[in-house]
């Protein structure tokens, strides 16, 4: 006896089975798994960083409160947000900011509806819209390979120094900023004594006391400078809390216990913290200045703070 052909799909879910019976059911369940709206900066400020966007609302600014932050002076705090509905189609709306959106070079003077490939500037950044989650994770991959160090997780050499020239950009446009360089002291002990197993930990161990630490806010930005030495980027922050962060790093580094295969590892820092003046025409000149300061620590006695006069 001939049994009907069943042309159904079948989806087996960890809590059930569904029967897709419609093959255009079939294709928009794949193509739903395979949307995530994003945002990538191609132009500006962190080149290449992927902003996901979430369901609901999605601020663009330069407010803390925004889930997409450019610090840029040309960007309101409330500059634009974008709305993500629940088909995860893409609304963007101007906030009625001083500078204006733009997209695919046009200003926005109503809401428009986002498509692929659009490009929408806000202050200085530009962003490319993309909608698959495909080339949303190729691009943070890639972004994320190229800016890391790849041991420790925090930021690489060349991402500090091209934050640092955009950070000092915006500086001499009247907004506060500081820089720390900090060196973990008797590393070489420390490799020696230890193994450079051990050496590797504690590097990776710093990088992430002062990531999670809970001492670095929204936009403050670490990464490794060399060997032991990082550097500390602190846009919008006066010398005097710069300072104070430095102080919280010190003592957290000093008072954390290292401990490697059983053995306990003492380790301390010196800190050097400067802010830009005129005097810094260069970021290069301010993270001089910064890392004369450190070693005026080491010179000092080790295990502390130097802070510009």
């Amino acid at each position: 006896m001939a049994n009907d052909k069943d042309d159904s799909k079948v989806r087996v879910t960890s809590t059930q089975t569904e029967v897709l019976s419609d093959s255009s059911e079939l294709a928009k369940s794949i193509q739903d798994k395979s949307l995530e709206p994003a945002l990538i900066v191609i132009q500006g400020e962190n080149l290449g960083r992927v902003h996901r966007l979430r369901p609901g609302r999605n601020l663009v600014g330069r407010s803390s409160s925004a889930q997409i932050l450019v610090e840029h002076r040309a960007a309101s705090g409330s500059h634009a947000e974008l709305r993500v509905d629940d088909a995860g189609i893409v609304v963007l709306e101007d906030l009625q900011s001083t500078n204006g959106t733009f997209v695919n070079g046009k200003r926005v003077q109503a809401p428009v509806p986002l498509k692929a490939n659009d490009q929408v500037k806000v202050g200085n950044v530009v962003f490319k819209f993309v909608e698959s989650r495909m080339e949303t994770d190729f691009a943070e991959n890639l972004h994320h390979k190229s800016t890391r160090d790849p041991m420790t997780g925090v930021y690489n050499k060349e991402y500090l120094l091209n934050q640092a020239a955009s950070a000092v950009s915006t500086a001499k446009q009247g907004f506060p900023l500081a820089l720390i360089m900090m060196d973990l002291d008797h590393f070489k002990k420390v490799n020696d004594t230890f193994g450079h197993v051990a050496g590797d930990y504690v590097l990776i161990e710093t990088s992430r006391l002062i990531r999670e630490g809970g001492v670095l806010r929204s936009g403050e930005i670490v990464g490794r400078y060399g060997g032991e030495e990082f550097m500390i980027l602190l846009p919008d922050t006066k010398l005097e809390e710069a300072g104070k962060i430095a102080e919280r790093i010190r003592a957290i580094i000093q008072h954390h216990d290292y401990v490697f295969e059983g053995k306990r590892i003492p380790v301390t820092s010196s800190l050097g913290v400067a802010a830009w003046r005129p005097v810094h025409a260069t970021a290069e000149a301010l993270i001089q200045e910064a890392d004369a300061l450190l070693y005026e620590s080491k010179r000092g006695g080790r295990n502390r703070v130097t802070i510009a006069k």
